[in-house]
């Protein structure tokens, strides 16, 4: 069951919590220390409104976002320091004098923000005041939480939670209270120092925590407390389990040392502790990225975002949101000790992404629908009052509200609702001319019909937030360390939430000006998403444990399921028996026979258990991980290309008439990568696994840097070959260095990572390509970020260690068997040693008969049968993954949805971020499933949906090019003959020309003014003209023209993707690590890779012509017909691997398979096959 008790029955719950509501002392203690939360909560809320009017008093505030960010971030920067000295002294001094220090900071640092006379004066307050927020934040929980019955600890730790949300609740009731009040923001920020006294004062009279006392060897005074706390027929029983903890643990500190360091340094070595780190870590972190203190910060204003106008509005809204809060954290006391810790954070992490989801849908709605800014309207007030920035724009007839809102003016609304409005300079006399006229006056959000369906849904994501990740992270955090180390680790969790909540806030005005407020909320919805599937593998279930049971659950490790057993309990050696029997059932299945080549499908259960070991020990996930960012140098290089590519078209013109040279740019970086690879596959055996890294990383920088400092295409060209080089280098050495440093069993899943961080590349790339839209030199920073992760993996691959297999062949044999006995359990090592042994003894002796040089290699290669037939296996694998057409997909795709019909750039941009966020969730569908299901399987099933993804996507694309808009010749000649384009004019029938012929003569598509699928006008591309179209409130298209089922088109590339990236996206990489026997390993995998990149560079160097040629259906359906061949290739030449070791794979090549669509799910039958 996780490591918990039974669920406590509601009887005995309502009655032990109704015998603690009737003691006082406990829930004095309780209410006393969680005041320390109500200052968290108190300093997190009331900077969102007292932010309006600072802005308001000082102009520079005002006007500059990076001056708004620090004044919030600075207290978070305070608390960062605070929680890790408050680490330090929660275990020298106590909890009791921690919070009184904390108190004396606070107040001080309240009562310097109430008199600032300057803006740097706030921002030192703010960090005095973070400081004391940061120590309250980690002592007051743990002081709660061991001055607590244990089973109900849940619930009275919840009132440090409750506190905090009350905090944040009265933080908006005080603003509220002082928007009229001279002074404002002063009033609001001093007044956060009356409850810090109030604590000062109380906590004078309260006891130290009892179980800190005991381990100061103050056990009389630890006694008198437990006896006010437990009946006391139970103190015997707790001081007996607190003498046992403290004994044990004070016998390790003499070991380890009683210094920080030493204490550090022990807490890393100790495993228990380490998992209580993990846990605590992680769940800390979770709750600062599903965005809950940007949204408390920011709240006014994300109100203001939504259409509420006025200030005051906007904190009374604030203050509803706040009030839910509250309400969510008192469901949260109800339910922590019945329900458990874990169930409330998984449903909260559940409703949380919904939410995100849908918030960010509405904003967009917002965005895409804010009133249209008239240029009668903006001169009304004078000439003078306009936006100067809408004055010098070269095409004003395109603005919206939104739009002048981002270039720092204020919207005056129409006096008619949602009429077109005027764009004034920002400052207050023109805002007291607006409102002179009964007028609505916007500078932080646009009216917006769905307004209040938005501040709904802040509400709705609070109520779902804090029951769950609101309250329930401190409570894991108080009590899932051994006492020991429990104030050193609750202030690493702190200093990692503060770190965590210093990023969210620092960053979010300037997220949501390069992303808009849909792209930020759909970003939080994905690093939910993440949290939620850490929170799933790492988090155990405590509730109603003592600490004690707590450390050890650590110590035995726990299974990851979503709930807790409400019915069975794991006995003291239940998991080591059931990892005992996986171990047992395995070495049986290894002496059986295999099908097909591959061993019996594993278990759920050994799946589970293997995963789950491997989980928790971080040097194979540091290997994995760490050799897999040359997946995400090779996912980035293939998606930032696209959308660089649109903005490199508008800085060199030749580019932009010129097909051959786009797909020279793009295709560049895949014939690097085919020179990369084949030169690859020789360092890997010559030099080893990690030196091949370390090149691939310098020469992937060095391309970087030479195309974000590219003066024109020629140099851009050269930056890409060199780049291509890297990635050709880093895709057949990084699965090919996991592969040999992971255990067999999971040997798919961790290669996986590999795949997983190439699709965290490509999304990575569309939001870094979405961020720098607006920024100067765009096309230059897409390109040259690009050099920050190689520089990252330098780093860290030079403390990781060569790959034991080629450590073996390389005759340091000590040096491999000290890599395995971190990877293997001890037992495992030398089997696999002897089975290295015989594998690089047999390869050696062939060796002396074929000879070591390049062309005696590849002569021995190909001669030989076992490593042919893995050729032919993985080169079929590779070439079929780009035929599939995928990699086009990802170069293109901005392109692709400007096919669909959407106009934007931006759009088109933010469409193609979304696609790629699915390619990373299929890509951890292939993880969970890769080692369960086999390679085979996934493939063949991942070929299916691609076919017929493409097929109806190809009848989609035949619909939209078949009734795109008509061409009209009065509405191509309105623009003026210069402007109408050359070829509609000299055709001899332009009665047939629609907008899809128009384009493909190189001409710009104007759409009605009725509506985009009335007849338009074709007009020459030219920026000029394509202004003149925009100054007339009509959409320029001239890469897809529009399309009444556009949008299907791009939701069927998205099932695409899903499709393909759980078994074409990753699996090829998984049977090219792992399919050739050791010594021609780096040559084999280098000669598929060539084979990858080769299908690569033909595929993208052709796709641009073929669908000018053939159109995008022509062109889909080729692919289509591509990845059916590819299925019947990988059904008849690709054996299954899963849960192999090498060297049973080579004797499966060596004996020969015969196709069967999928392994069968047992052993036994007569095709099987003798070891």
């Amino acid at each position: 069951m996780e490591g918990g008790h039974p669920p406590a029955s509601k009887t005995e719950f309502t009655e032990c919590w109704r015998t603690t509501w009737k003691t006082p002392y406990i829930m004095r203690l309780a209410l006393s220390a969680g005041i320390g939360g109500l200052l968290f909560g108190y300093d997190t809320g009331v900077i969102s409104g007292a932010l309006l009017y600072i802005r308001e008093d000082f102009r520079d505030v005002d006007k500059k976002t990076w001056l708004q960010e620090t004044i919030v971030s600075m207290a978070v920067a305070g608390a960062i320091i605070g929680a890790a000295i408050g680490g330090w002294m929660n275990d020298a001094l106590g909890r009791k004098k921690s919070i009184l220090a904390a108190d004396f900071v606070f107040f001080i640092g309240a009562i310097v923000m109430a008199v600032a006379p300057a803006p740097w004066v706030i921002i030192i307050g703010r960090i005095l005041v973070g400081f004391g927020v940061g120590m309250a934040s980690m002592t007051s929980p743990l002081y709660i939480s061991e001055a607590s019955p244990a089973r109900i600890r849940g619930a009275l730790v919840s009132t440090n939670g409750f506190l905090i949300t009350g905090g944040q609740f009265l933080s908006y009731l005080i603003n509220l209270a002082f928007t009229k009040a001279p002074g404002t923001w002063r009033w609001m920020l001093g007044v956060a120092g009356v409850p810090a006294l109030v604590q000062f004062v109380l906590m004078l009279s309260l006891p130290e925590s009892p179980r800190w006392l005991y381990r100061e060897n103050k056990a009389d005074e630890a006694r008198a407390i437990l006896e006010k706390i437990y009946p006391a027929e139970e103190v015997e029983r707790e001081m007996q389990a607190l003498h046992e903890s403290v004994h044990a643990e004070k016998a390790e500190g003499g070991a380890a040392g009683e210094g920080v360091l030493a204490r550090l340094k022990g807490a890393f070595s100790n495993p228990v502790v380490r998992r209580g780190l993990y846990a605590g870590i992680t769940v800390q972190v979770a709750q600062q990225f599903v965005g809950i203190n940007t949204v408390m910060y920011y709240s006014p204003t994300i109100v203001q975002f939504a259409g509420f106008a006025s200030n005051q509005t906007a904190l009374a809204l604030s203050l509803v949101t706040s009030g839910l809060n509250v309400v969510g954290t008192v469901i949260s006391m109800c339910f922590i000790d019945r329900y458990g810790r874990r169930r409330l954070m998984i449903i909260s992490m559940i409703g949380i992404i919904t939410c995100l989801v849908v918030l960010s849908g509405v904003f967009f709605q917002a965005a895409s629908h804010a009133p249209r800014i008239s240029n009668l309207e903006s001169t009304h007030f004078g000439g003078n009052s306009t936006c100067s920035a809408y004055v010098s724009a070269p095409n004003p007839g395109s603005w919206n509200c939104m739009t002048c809102l981002k270039a720092e003016c204020g919207f005056c609304a129409n006096k008619v609702n949602f009429a077109p409005g005027a764009c004034l300079a920002y400052n207050d006399n023109i805002r007291s001319s607006c409102r002179g006229e009964h007028r609505v006056w916007y500078t932080k959000g646009c009216p917006s019909k769905v307004g209040f369906f938005a501040v709904i849904l802040l509400g709705l994501y609070i109520i779902i937030y804090a029951p769950g990740m609101g309250t329930v992270p401190w409570i894991v955090n108080s009590e899932i360390y051994p006492l020991r180390y429990r104030g050193t680790c609750g202030g690493m969790a702190a200093v990692a939430n503060w770190s965590a909540n210093l990023i969210v806030s620092e960053t979010f005005l300037t997220l949501t000006h390069a992303l808009g407020s849909a792209g930020t909320f759909l970003l939080f919805a994905g690093f939910s998403v993440i949290g939620l599937i850490a929170i799933y593998m790492l988090v155990p279930e405590t509730k109603g444990m003592q600490f004690e049971e707590v450390e050890k659950l650590l110590q035995k490790g726990f299974r990851p399921k979503p709930f807790a057993s409400k019915s069975k309990q794991v006995g003291k050696n239940g998991l080591l028996r059931m990892h005992a029997e996986s171990r047992a059932a395995w070495t049986k299945t290894k002496k059986k026979k295999m099908v097909e080549g591959g061993a019996p499908p594993s278990s759920k259960t050994e799946f589970t258990e293997c995963w789950r070991t491997t989980w928790r020990t971080p040097y194979i996930m540091r290997l994995a991980l760490s050799a897999g960012i040359g997946g995400l140098l090779f996912g980035y290089d293939t998606g930032v290309i696209s959308g660089a590519l649109l903005y490199i078209r508008e800085d060199f013109r030749e580019v932009d008439k010129k097909t051959w040279l786009q797909e020279t740019i793009v295709s560049m970086a895949v014939a690097g990568a085919i020179i990369g690879a084949a030169v690859g596959g020789w360092m890997n055996d010559a030099l080893g696994r990690k030196k091949s890294i370390l090149i691939a990383d310098v020469v992937f920088f060095v391309g970087a840097i030479v195309m974000g400092a590219a003066p024109a295409p020629w140099v851009i060209i050269i930056g890409r070959i060199v780049v291509g080089l890297g990635v050709g280098m880093a895709s057949m050495t990084a699965p090919l260095y996991i592969s040999e440093a992971s255990p067999h069993r999971i040997r798919g899943a961790l290669v996986s990572c590999n795949g997983m961080l190439i699709t965290g590349g490509q999304f990575l790339s569309y939001l870094i390509n979405l961020a720098f839209t607006k920024a100067p030199g765009t096309w230059r920073w897409m390109l040259g970020v690009a050099g920050l992760p190689a520089l990252v993996q330098f780093i860290l691959m030079l403390s990781l260690p060569e790959s034991p297999r080629w450590l073996y062949r390389a005759n340091k044999v000590d040096e491999a068997r000290a890599i395995l006995q971190k990877i293997y359990p001890e037992e495992e090592v030398e089997d696999e040693l002897k089975a290295l042994h015989e594998s690089v003894e047999f390869e050696k002796a062939e060796d002396s008969a074929a000879g070591n040089g390049m062309i005696q290699k590849l002569k021995g290669a190909l001669s030989n049968t076992v490593v042919r037939r893995g050729l032919y296996a993985g080169i079929t694998v590779q070439v079929a993954q780009q035929f599939v057409g995928i990699n086009t997909v990802m170069y293109y795709s901005p392109t692709i949805v400007q096919f669909a019909g959407f106009a934007s750039n931006q759009t088109a941009m933010a469409l193609s971020l979304i696609t790629s966020g699915l390619n990373v969730v299929g890509t951890l569908i292939s993880m969970c499933f890769v080692d369960r299901y086999g390679r085979r399987r996934l493939m063949i099933i991942s070929m299916f949906g691609i076919i017929a993804c493409l097929v109806v996507l190809a009848g989609v694309f035949f619909y939209a090019a078949e009734h795109s808009p008509k061409i009209s010749n009065l509405e191509s000649t309105k623009f003026g003959n210069s402007s109408t384009c050359p070829t509609y004019v000299s055709a001899v029938n332009p009665t047939a020309w629609n907008c899809m012929t128009c384009l493909k003569q190189e001409c710009g598509f104007c759409a009605s003014e009725i509506k985009d699928l009335a007849p338009g006008a074709c007009l020459a591309a030219s920026d000029n003209i394509r202004d003149l179209c925009r100054g007339e409130h009509r959409t320029w298209y001239s890469k897809g023209c529009p399309s009444k089922i556009g949008i299907f088109a791009v939701i069927l590339l998205g099932l695409y993707i899903i499709m393909y990236a759980p078994g074409m996206g990753t699996v090829p990489w998984i049977v090219n690590s792992e399919i050739y026997p050791l010594r021609y390993r780096g040559t084999g995998g280098g000669i598929a890779a060539v084979s990858n990149w080769t299908a690569n560079l033909i595929v993208s160097e052709t796709y641009l012509t073929l669908t000018k040629a053939l159109g995008s259906a022509g062109t889909f359906l080729l692919f289509a017909g591509f990845s059916l061949i590819g299925l019947i290739f990988i059904y008849l030449l690709v054996p299954e691997t899963k849960g192999m070791q090498f060297e049973e794979v080579e004797k499966l090549l060596q004996k020969g398979f015969r196709p069967k669509l999928f392994a069968p799910k047992d052993t036994k039958g007569k095709a099987k096959v003798e070891e």
